[in-house]
């Protein structure tokens, strides 16, 4: 929020005032604990010690958040909700697990819809994906929640794009198997719109359309050729750093 704040031109001072009051995170062998001093020993359904990987985006593509990932997945599926899979994806895609992401999101959609669309928690039609219980919202009934279903498009946005601190990471949650993909001004933190392509498996051409002034790294998932901005060519370095300006508009080419 402080970050933020100074990114937006607004008073931090509230925000840099709770920061020193903020006791540091030590990680230990499983990565993020659960709670202080105690490492994650169940399956666990809110996924709260991943919160620095997403919703915070504080920490991505580290080794501290894979190791807290392979923890999440040690403990299998057993506690989880069926909104569970969207946000499991998220976080697959925030450690570049592409493939992963994409089958979190098929089982969420093939096990866990109403006929209606709506999400259904537990497993309502005994797929056997998860084990039903008080403790995972796990109801015989076709029960629903809305705010569940909406966490697919967060999920799929993630897939190609999304950001930690300074570093914007892009098509690293696309799975192997999708030989085209493309999105259309999708947001960012920042206010800043993604518009990407993908072509035989391939980043092929990027737009960003900076909604504040700032100056971010960009990394590229999936790309094997040089890296041209606005007609420059960068060379095959599979990232670049842009100075955005507000309102700008940046043209990338993948050759």
């Amino acid at each position: 929020m402080e970050k933020y704040a100074k990114a937006l031109g607004r008073d931090s001072a509230v925000y840099e005032v709770f920061d020193r009051k903020l006791v540091p995170v030590a990680t230990g062998e499983k990565g993020y604990p659960l709670f202080p001093g105690e490492e994650l020993f169940e399956s666990h359904r809110h996924f709260c010690q991943l919160f620095p990987v997403f919703p915070l985006g504080t920490d991505t593509h580290s080794d501290c958040a894979e190791r807290s990932l392979d923890a999440v997945i040690d403990k299998g599926y057993t506690e989880y909700a069926s909104w569970s899979f969207p946000y499991l994806s998220i976080l697959a895609s925030r450690c570049g697990r592409g493939n992963m992401a994409a089958m979190l999101l098929e089982l969420y959609c093939q096990v866990f819809r109403s006929r209606n669309t709506f999400c259904a928690n537990g497993d309502p039609n005994r797929c056997g994906v998860l084990r039903v219980a008080d403790t995972n919202a796990g109801e015989p009934s076709d029960t629903f929640t809305l705010e569940a279903g909406f966490i697919m498009a967060a999920a799929v946005s993630e897939m190609f794009a999304h950001r930690s601190n300074d570093e914007v990471y892009l098509a690293y949650g696309i799975p192997d198997e999708w030989k085209s993909a493309s999105c259309d001004r999708m947001v960012i933190e920042g206010g800043h719109r993604i518009s990407m392509e993908l072509e035989n498996y391939q980043i092929r051409k990027v737009i960003v359309e900076a909604g504040i002034a700032e100056t971010l790294n960009f990394h590229f998932a999936k790309t094997q050729g040089d890296i041209c901005i606005d007609g420059v060519n960068m060379g095959s370095t599979g990232h670049c750093r842009l100075s955005l300006e507000k309102g700008a508009v940046c043209h990338i080419m993948v050759s």
